[in-house]
Formats: structure tokens, C-alpha cells, sequence
């Protein structure tokens, strides 16, 4: 079939079109159709009408017109109405709006419309806008409209004049019997007169139609008084005083005139001493003699008229000093504790309570800052000072325990963003009294209602209450356990960024050794992260400083979570502070506050046996293995209660701290079978409901790889013979700590001497800058860091016997490196 394209007809070849049609074929007769006519051309323009074309409007009135616009065809625009010397016409309403004139006006408002042929008719509507007429005339007026002017002098009242049609003419004022208005300034000013003198001054003004307004004032002007020749009268109630030496006495002084003081009363005092007239009181000079010191008061008034007073006082020299009387100062120190809303995890601010301040050491100090005596507030908080009467005394506790004895306790709670600085808690210095005085001081949370308004005194000793409370914990399973001196460093400026930890930017909540001495920094950004009433997180930091300080710790940090897969150090480290904060606290929901106005947060159950990365690489498998060990609760494979002491006992075991192995749950195992009463089966059923198989502190047997071929046996041995060993690093869990980037090895060498380590690549990535770590005794001895690409050979001394040794690809454990799976050959022989 094909298509035509069609093209436009004329009428003509329609028509031709439509008269071949009828005549086409076939039998039967066809009509023809008439010839299409074109419509006419519209010359007819609207019909624009006014219903009345004439108005009379008074100025700023309206008047009415209806108007109308009408087309055979149809009205396509307007109409619009125009109008001339002034005036509106509002098509909407049909409403004349007159301007505002004052004589009469005409206005004509011409309506258009056109229709779509652009024919436009139009209509006019005149309108005789009228001017009002005025009748009213100018309101004048004086404010105020009566004054008392003294002969000569001068005083004001407010003339105004105002018409509703406008102030043609004035205002002008006369005044009758002397004096005088000038319209400018509103001023009156008086005749000289003699005798009481009345003058009324009439303002008038008048507008533009001839209407005249009036108002008055009305004048009373008096003599010039009299001339003043009283002086001011100067009292002084009582006249005379005695005044001990450098003490003070009071006399009231007074100062009264006619007319009025216009200077003074001043003070004078001769043989020392002085008298401040606002308070009215005396302090006499140093004497050491009776010594009389008059003081002589002057007054005066306007007219130059001057009194006088005088006051005698009797200056002694002072008594001997009371003696002083020994009194007890004492009272309770506590701080305002934040408890967690256990909801929503954040800080529940309307439940805060107060605690005390325990073991806290509590000073005397004078007003210069010396320490008059020191003690240490008892387990509720109480402490007790006996004092002489009459000193200037102040008490101060500080954030710090610090003990002797048979446990050695040297901790302190310090501000890291001020020089390491003690934080203290002190009151106001006050004089002691004559009798026993108490003194409570309470560190306040400085929380407004909805926001941080005042000072966070609280937080230090809320963070020293709860590590002390861990600390107790210990000292009840082991009476002689020393801990030795650390920092918990705590600041408003501590937050989330790493950097300059004395500005504050110390990253997270943790645990660390700065300069030798172990520390636990905590968060305290109002709004973001604050820890310091965040009591698992500061226990949870403090396991790691008892890992570090009184047992052995192999963690390498870093990041963490309970279901990631980890390198099984850091897995153990913290599962053990996550379980160690609900032993202590005995709450096994692990909280921790931030966000904004702390009021959110998350949780976890440490009792919780379900995870989804089960296994000896689990923090969460290492949490619940712990605390089930320690509860009196049994769920799922749990028969064990065995509290704290077991615990304690295996991380303080020597052969723990001096384990060759890695420190980690088998590691820790291995040391708990050697503490009393624990019982095999208790310990086998936990591990295997958390698919844990290996035994000893090498994890010998292990049959869960944690989803990596390659991660068993747990530790590799190594050859002494030039064997290599293959294994690989991979990043298939994340990077630096995670399951999988480090492998572990042992190997004991059968004599002290010299021992080379060739690490190579095998397959994987093409580049890559394999390392070792070398240790013994868990101690790091040796390094092989060259940085050489794929291969890294270290000829090392070493000793005889059992070592452990980690390796891994660089780029799956340092920072700002591309992680990458790679697989290398190892092997070491003696030279």
C-alpha cells in the first residue's frame, strides 16, 4: 500500500472536488452541494455606556455609575477607564472615588473596549468633584495653660494650633499687664514687677475659609523674694563618740536649710581618723594613746549662707586581742551523679542524685593559700578539722586518692587542658566562729534544665568515685594488691578528634601510657560525647589499665565492635574491659551516652551468648565467656558462678604475665584451669556455645577459621631449617586489627645466635611491603620494617628458646594504605 501525501485544497478545488464526486459512476442521480461563503468582516465596535454619564462627588466621597461594555461578536479587551484631574473609577465595583480637592473640580473618566477585529468603542462619565466647606476653626492651645513666673525670669507652656484644613495665618499672642510670649521658643517672660501681677496672653490663629481659633494662658508673676540670710542647720546625733584604734563608731549627720543645701555637709577631723558622711560612720586612727579628733561638718546653701557641726570622739587604743577557743570544723562532701536512662541510653538529668566524695583528700587553706592541716574524707563523704576560733579558713577537697600502706593507691583526676591540674573542690574563705561550725560542700553536675549553664564541678569526682569503686572491688579478692600511680584526664574540651591532647583532641574515651605513666582519657564535649557519668565506659578503661599494671596486655587497639572479626589480642582486651564493667557495676548492660544534651545512646548486653561473629576472635564471644564465668546467673551453657576472684587470680597468674603465647582468650583460659575450684567442663561448655575449640595458650586444635581458610592452626610454627611456610594477609574484615590482616607463628630456637628471616611474596597483590614483629617473654625484641617491596630479610641475635612472631602486609595494617589480600613464604635458618 502506499501512503500520499496530501496537500491543501481552495474552496474552488474543493467544490470541483465535491461536484466530481457526484458525478462518478454508477446509476442513480447525485446532488450538488452549494458553494461555501465566506463570513462577513465585523466592522461593528462595542457599545461602552455609562448607566448615568454625569456625577457631582464631594472631595475624597464616592459616587456610582454602572458600567457596561457589550459586543455582537464579543468584547475581547476592557474596558479600562481613564480619568482626568484626579479621581478613580473602580471597574469592579462601578464606584467613583473623588481626590481630594479644595475648589470645585470636573474629572471625565473615559471608558474603552475593544473586540477582536480591533474595533474599540468608548463612553464618558463627568464628574463634579466638590470641595467641602469649612466651617471649623483652628483649635489653639497652651500646655499648660497657667503659670507662676517670677519678675523677670522665664518659664515655658507648649502653644500648638491645628485646623483640618491647615493653619493659614498666626498663631500670635498679646499679652495683657506686661510680659511677654514668644511663639518660636514657648517662652513666657515675666514684666518686673513689685506686686503679684496677672497677665493673660491670648494666642489667635486663623485658616484659609476665615474662621478664627483662640486659646490663653493665664500668668501669675511674683516679686523677687526676699533675700536668704539663714544658714543651713548641720547636726550631728550624738555629738560625741569613743572609738577603739582602727574601729569604727557611727553618728548620724544631718543637713537641713530654708531654702535648700546646695553644698555639703563635708567633713573634716583633726588628729586622724575620718568620717564618711553617706554611711555616717567614724574610723578612727591607729593610737596607742587616748586621742581626741574633732570633726567639724560644713553645709551651705544658695545664698552663700554656711553651718556648721562639729563631733567630738575619743580615739582608745585597741584591747588585747580575745583569746581563741579550738573548735571542730566539719561536714559532708558529696556530687552530683547523672544516672543513664535505661530507655534510651542517654543521661537522665531529672533523676540526679547526690553521692560522696570518698577517700578524697580534704584541705584547710587560708586565705593566701596555705595549707593549714589536711585529712581524708571517710566512706560517706564526712570529714572533721579541729580549728582555733578567728581564722580566715577555706576547705578544699581534691580529686585524688592517694594511700599508703597495704594498698598503694596513686590516683588522681586531672585537666589535661590545663597543665595536668588537679581538679579541687572548694568553698568560700570564712572566719571561723567560737562555736563548732559545719561546712558541706557538694560538686554540682552544673546542668541548667536543658543545657550545661554552670561549672561541671561534678564530673572529676564522678570519674575518681567509679575507679575507686573498681579498685575496692579488687582489694576484696586480694587485700595486698598495690596499684601504682595513674592519671584519669578529663576536660569540657575533651573530644572526638585526634590531635594536640592537651587542647583536647583526644580522640576517643581510652586508655594509654603518656611518658611512662598509664592513662585514661575521657570525653567531655557537651552535646556531642560526654563519659564521665558514663560508669562502663570509665570501668571499661580501667580494665585496661589493670591489664597494663598489675597483669600483661598484648592488644594492639584500634577499633572495635562486638560482632566485628578481630585480631584475637584486641578481641580479648576488650571483651575483657566490656565484661569487667558489669562485674563491677553488677549490670550487664553496657551504656554509653552522646548526642545532643547527652540524651542519646546505645547499649549492650554483656550476658548476651548470641553474636555474629562467634569465635575465639570475638570480642562479644570474649564478654560473654567472662562475665558468665563471673554471674550467679545460668543461661544457655552456663553453670559457672565463680565471681571475681578467679578471674582476678588468672590475669595476676605469673605464668599468665610470662606466657609466650599472644595474650588471649586461650591465653586466659589456660591460666584460669590453674585456679581453685574452677571446674574443666564449667569452662569447655561456654567456649564451645561460642565456637571456641583450641586449647592452651596456642589455641592447639582450634577448628573455627572465622571465615578465612588460611587462619588455622592459630599459631604457625616455624621451622629453624630454611622451611618455608607459606600463609597470607588479608583484608577481607577490615584493616590495622581486624581477623586475618596478622599471622602468627612460634618457633624456639635450640641456641643463642644469629638467625636470618626471609619474608617474600607469593601471590596476591603485585606490590605490597610484607613486615615482622619478633617476641619473647611477651616482650617485642626485634623488628623486620625495611620497607623493601615484596620480600623483607632481617639477619636477628636471639636467644635459646620459645618465641612468637606476628606478620602481615603493611598495606593492610598502616594507616593511609591501600588494603590488599596478598600471600607470602617465610622461613628463618641459624648462620
Amino acid at each position: 500500500m502506499t501512503y500520499l501525501k496530501k496537500s491543501p485544497l481552495s474552496a474552488l478545488s474543493i467544490a470541483s472536488a465535491l461536484l466530481l464526486s457526484a458525478c462518478g459512476g454508477g446509476g442513480g442521480g447525485g446532488s450538488v452541494n452549494p458553494p461555501v461563503v465566506p463570513p462577513a468582516a465585523d466592522t461593528t465596535a462595542p457599545a461602552v455606556a455609562f448607566s448615568v454619564s454625569t456625577l457631582t462627588v464631594e472631595s475624597t466621597q464616592t459616587g456610582s455609575s454602572t458600567l457596561t461594555a457589550t459586543d455582537a461578536v464579543g468584547v475581547t479587551t476592557g474596558p479600562t477607564v481613564s480619568c482626568t484631574n484626579g479621581g478613580s473609577f473602580n471597574i469592579s465595583t462601578n464606584i467613583f472615588t473623588a481626590a481630594a480637592v479644595t475648589t470645585d473640580t470636573t474629572s471625565v473618566c473615559t471608558a474603552t473596549a475593544s473586540d477582536a477585529a480591533g474595533n474599540t468603542g468608548t463612553a464618558t462619565l463627568t464628574v463634579t468633584m466638590t470641595a467641602p466647606v469649612d466651617t471649623t476653626p483652628p483649635t489653639v492651645e497652651f500646655s499648660p495653660t497657667t503659670l507662676t513666673v517670677e519678675s523677670e525670669m522665664t518659664e515655658t507652656s507648649i502653644l500648638t494650633a491645628t485646623d483640618a484644613f491647615g493653619v493659614t495665618s498666626g498663631p500670635t499672642v498679646t499679652c495683657t499687664n506686661g510680659g511677654s510670649f514668644d511663639v518660636g521658643s514657648n517662652i513666657f517672660t515675666a514684666a518686673a514687677v513689685t506686686t503679684t501681677t496677672t497677665s493673660v496672653c491670648t494666642a489667635t490663629a486663623s485658616d484659609a475659609a476665615g474662621n478664627t481659633g483662640t486659646g490663653t494662658l493665664t500668668v501669675t508673676m511674683t516679686p523677687p523674694p526676699a533675700p536668704d540670710n539663714t544658714a543651713p542647720v548641720v547636726t550631728f546625733s550624738p555629738v560625741t563618740l569613743t572609738v577603739e584604734s582602727d574601729m569604727t563608731g557611727t553618728s548620724t549627720l544631718t543637713a537641713s536649710d530654708n531654702v535648700g543645701v546646695t553644698t555639703g555637709p563635708t567633713v573634716t577631723c583633726t588628729n586622724g581618723g575620718s568620717f564618711d558622711v553617706p554611711t555616717n560612720v567614724f574610723t578612727a586612727a591607729t593610737v596607742t594613746v587616748d586621742t581626741t579628733s574633732v570633726c567639724t561638718a560644713t553645709a551651705g546653701d544658695a545664698a552663700g549662707n554656711t553651718g556648721t557641726a562639729t563631733l567630738t570622739v575619743t580615739m582608745k587604743p585597741a584591747a588585747a586581742p580575745p583569746a581563741t577557743v579550738s573548735i571542730a570544723l566539719t561536714g559532708k562532701l558529696t556530687y552530683d551523679r547523672v544516672p543513664l536512662n535505661t530507655a534510651t541510653n542517654g543521661l537522665n538529668y531529672g533523676a540526679t542524685f547526690q553521692q560522696p566524695i570518698r577517700q578524697a583528700p580534704v584541705e584547710l587553706v587560708d586565705a593566701a593559700g596555705t595549707v593549714l592541716q589536711s585529712t581524708v574524707s571517710d566512706d560517706n563523704g564526712d570529714y572533721s578539722f579541729t580549728v582555733d576560733s578567728g581564722l580566715d579558713v577555706r576547705v578544699r577537697v581534691k580529686s585524688e586518692v592517694q594511700k599508703t600502706g597495704a594498698n598503694l593507691i596513686d590516683l588522681q583526676v586531672v585537666d589535661n587542658t590545663s597543665g595536668n591540674a588537679v581538679y579541687a573542690l572548694q568553698g568560700a574563705v570564712i572566719e571561723t566562729p567560737r562555736t563548732d561550725q559545719t561546712r558541706d560542700l557538694n560538686a554540682g553536675s552544673g546542668w541548667g534544665g536543658t543545657s550545661y549553664t554552670g561549672t561541671r564541678a561534678a564530673a572529676p569526682f564522678a570519674l575518681l568515685d567509679t575507679v575507686f569503686a573498681a579498685i575496692e572491688d579488687f582489694i576484696v579478692v586480694d587485700s595486698d594488691v598495690d596499684f601504682p600511680a595513674f592519671d584519669v584526664m578529663w576536660s569540657t574540651r575533651n573530644r572526638s578528634e585526634s590531635g594536640n591532647v592537651a587542647d583536647g583532641q583526644i580522640g576517643t574515651s581510652s586508655f594509654t601510657v603518656s611518658n611512662g605513666v598509664p592513662v585514661i582519657r575521657i570525653l567531655g564535649d557537651d552535646g556531642v560525647d560526654t563519659d564521665e557519668y558514663d560508669v562502663h565506659v570509665v570501668v571499661h578503661e580501667f580494665g585496661h589499665y589493670f591489664e597494663n599494671s598489675l597483669s600483661r596486655s598484648d592488644s594492639i587497639g584500634g577499633s572495635h565492635s562486638s560482632n566485628d572479626r578481630l585480631d584475637a589480642r584486641v578481641a580479648f582486651g576488650e571483651g575483657f574491659g566490656n565484661a569487667l564493667s558489669g562485674m563491677i557495676l553488677d549490670d550487664s548492660f553496657y551504656r554509653d551516652s552522646f548526642g545532643t544534651s547527652q540524651s542519646r545512646g546505645f547499649s549492650i548486653n554483656v550476658e548476651s551468648n548470641t553474636f555474629a561473629s562467634a569465635g575465639w576472635y570475638s570480642e562479644g564471644s570474649v564478654q560473654s565467656i567472662l562475665y558468665d564465668l563471673y554471674d550467679s546467673v545460668d543461661d544457655g551453657a552456663d553453670s559457672a558462678s565463680y565471681g571475681l576472684a578467679p578471674i582476678y587470680g588468672a590475669f595476676t597468674d605469673p605464668d599468665y604475665k610470662d606466657t609466650q603465647a599472644f595474650t588471649s582468650i586461650f591465653a586466659f583460659l589456660e591460666a584460669l584451669e590453674n585456679q581453685p575450684n574452677v571446674v574443666a567442663a564449667d569452662v569447655t561448655a561456654l567456649l564451645a556455645a561460642q565456637s571456641i575449640s583450641g586449647s592452651g595458650g596456642f589455641g592447639v586444635g582450634e577448628t573455627n577459621n572465622g571465615g578465612l581458610s588460611d587462619a588455622l592452626p592459630v599459631y604457625l610454627n616455624l621451622p629453624t631449617d630454611d622451611t618455608e611456610v607459606g600463609f597470607c594477609s588479608v583484608d577481607n574484615f577490615g584493616t590495622y586489627n581486624k581477623h586475618g590482616n596478622r599471622r602468627y607463628f612460634e618457633f624456639t630456637t635450640p641456641a643463642a645466635g644469629r638467625y636470618r628471616f626471609s619474608l617474600a611474596r607469593d601471590t596476591g597483590a603485585t606490590t605490597s611491603d610484607p613486615d615482622f614483629l619478633v617476641y619473647k617473654d611477651g616482650v617485642l625484641i626485634a623488628r623486620g620494617e625495611s620497607g623493601t617491596t615484596n620480600v623483607e630479610n632481617q639477619l636477628l641475635n636471639l636467644t635459646a628458646g620459645q618465641h612468637v612472631l606476628e606478620a602481615y602486609s603493611f598495606e593492610n595494617v598502616g594507616a593511609g594504605q591501600t588494603p590488599a589480600d596478598v600471600c607470602y613464604t617465610l622461613k628463618m635458618e641459624a648462620q
